[in-house]
């Protein structure tokens, strides 16, 4: 699971992968947008687990954004205070 004040925030970042996996499939990046459509269906399994999974599904948000420029967005909308849906939604 994710921390109860964290779960927008989660939700929002997996907007953000979600957009990125798209513009990377417009661009024929077909490894690449599959690579982070893993990844997302991956979070969606860490906000389901019981136990208290936030720092690891932040840690698998870092790692994509370091691979993926695009993905970067979904660092900031999870580290947002202000609920993840800010000005770059």
């Amino acid at each position: 699971m994710i921390s109860p004040e964290k779960s927008r925030n989660a939700l929002s970042a997996l907007h953000s992968i979600l957009i990125a996996a798209r513009s990377l499939a417009e661009q024929e990046s077909s490894q690449e947008s599959a690579r982070v459509l893993d990844l997302a269906e991956y979070l969606v399994v860490l906000m389901q687990d019981e136990g208290d999974q936030t720092a690891s599904f932040r840690s698998h948000l870092v790692e994509l954004a370091r691979e993926h420029w695009l993905c970067q967005l979904a660092v900031q909308r999870f580290d947002d205070a202000s609920g993840g849906w800010g000005s770059g939604a």
